[in-house]
């Protein structure tokens, strides 16, 4: 995903390993807020496969 960003932005190079710690940083955030809430509600969201949602729920 980080790669796919990088097309898009650019920056001087000195700052690459800031940009790269915050991406991570900030998406993983993200997907723990999601998940989160998928596990709160019990309801697979769109964009979660079935397989993927039913061995979520087995935790």
């Amino acid at each position: 995903m980080f790669n796919e960003f990088k097309t898009v932005c650019t920056w001087e190079p000195r700052y690459n390993m800031v940009i790269v710690t915050t991406f991570e940083r900030r998406a993983s955030a993200r997907l723990s807020r999601w998940l989160q809430k998928v596990w709160d509600t019990d309801q697979r969201p769109g964009w979660m496969l079935p397989h993927v949602f039913d061995e979520l729920r087995q935790y």
